[in-house]
């Protein structure tokens, strides 16, 4: 659905148009090493338009957009795999993404025991896909121990209702994540980082599994995106700006990506890294990895695929490995790999750092 922007929003946009425009100035002296990469790509081929609303530092124009996010390029890469106005038009392709979120949806209720695994050999197979959507939001919150549904805040993205909720993909990975991450280390007294970090939805679930001290890094107009989102979704929590100063630790700190470059003391306790570093420029990944080495204590968890598309169109340049990259970059030891179990094609690892 769309949504209609507040004067409430118009004061969010303030706040995110001053720190953007910190970020455009000051990120002139931090020139990104390497090759075009694929958010280089999507720079020019997608963000347009939401970068020159960015850019006309028009509070009410940037609350409008942020608004009704889904509908402009910036979301590229990061929502349902076809845009806005395409999915909208097409009933065909609607079903076809409501299957793909119930689906994921039963994936993660399997994964917590919630229902049995299906397979072919053994029992009925096909039976799960069909189980009741509210029942199973129920039991795997029962199961978490947290709310899985979204904050209404998504406006122009195609989202399916499930029980209490509505659900997109995405919100069904992130609430995944943060549960695994909860799984990992204790939220008490930890610090817990993620380079790429979407439209920062695992931000929210791991604040609902009370993960108080977190950071993301990212290019400034996504930080512009994330911060829309979790202002808008964590309004009782401190979210704290490029350029603002924070009141506590706990809180969630929204920063460009070389301010990461600047963390060598041990600083988190994991860092994440989830549908991004293939995406990313070699000597990029090379930096983050050296840097993560320098300033968390404990895990990088890396969910990512290992397709090796071509990252820039016409060209012969490939998307990275992540779990390749990792290893020659050492330092880090292996504590588990399996297929990420609510998206084909996607390897989740936990690596220690040595």
């Amino acid at each position: 659905k769309n949504l209609v922007a507040t004067n409430e929003d118009v004061l969010i946009a303030k706040r995110i148009l001053a720190s953007f425009h910190k970020a455009l100035k000051d990120g002139k002296n931090y020139q990104k090493p390497g090759d075009e990469d694929v958010w280089d790509f999507a720079e020019k081929e997608h963000q347009n338009d939401f970068l020159k609303v960015l850019l006309s530092n028009d509070p009410c124009r940037v609350a409008d957009s942020l608004s009704n996010v889904y509908r402009h390029g910036i979301t590229y890469g990061i929502a349902n795999i076809f845009e806005y106005d395409e999915i909208n038009s097409n009933k065909g392709l609607r079903r076809h993404e409501a299957a793909l979120i119930k689906d994921r949806l039963v994936s993660f209720a399997e994964l917590l025991n919630v229902l049995p695994f299906e397979g072919p050999e053994q029992g009925k197979f096909g039976a799960n896909i069909h189980a009741d959507s509210a029942w199973l939001v129920n039991q795997i919150e029962k199961t978490t121990g947290i709310s899985i549904a979204p904050p209404e805040i998504d406006g122009g993205l195609f989202k399916l209702k499930l029980g209490n909720g509505y659900f997109d993909s995405r919100d069904i990975y992130s609430a995944y994540t943060a549960w695994r991450i909860s799984q990992l280390i204790d939220p008490k007294n930890s610090s817990l980082c993620e380079i790429g970090a979407g439209i920062g939805k695992v931000a929210l679930y791991a604040n609902r599994f009370n993960f108080l001290n977190y950071s993301i890094f990212d290019i400034p107009q996504m930080n512009a995106v994330q911060a829309w989102y979790l202002i808008k979704s964590l309004p009782e929590r401190e979210v704290v700006l490029y350029g603002e100063i924070a009141q506590s630790q706990n809180s969630v700190k929204i920063l460009p990506y070389w301010e990461f470059m600047k963390m060598e003391n041990k600083e988190y306790d994991l860092t994440l890294n989830e549908d991004s570093f293939p995406e990313i420029a070699r000597e990029i990944v090379d930096d983050y990895l050296n840097q993560i080495k320098k300033n968390t204590k404990k895990y990088l968890l890396s969910i990512n695929q290992e397709g090796g598309a071509v990252s820039i169109p016409g060209t012969n340049k490939r998307q990275l490995v992540a779990s390749k990259i990792i290893e020659e970059s050492g330092g880090f030891k292996r504590v588990y790999r399996f297929p990420f179990m609510l998206r084909r094609g996607y390897a989740e690892e936990l690596y220690e750092i040595t």
